[in-house]
């Protein structure tokens, strides 16, 4: 998923692990649209729970 999230513009911030858990926080540039990023990230790894914050 990193890979994917780099692939459009994200950076990685932060990475939690918690028992079988995994946050990841991932920061996009003001250029990239990043609804778009995450639906192509939704959509090549399922299974994976998107939460946008601002």
């Amino acid at each position: 998923m990193l890979s994917a999230a780099a692939s459009r513009g994200g950076s990685t911030g932060e990475a939690v692990v918690e028992s079988s858990d995994c946050r990841i926080t991932v920061q996009f540039p003001p250029a990239v649209d990043v609804r778009r990023a995450l639906e192509s990230i939704a959509e090549t790894h399922s299974g994976v729970d998107l939460v946008p914050r601002r």
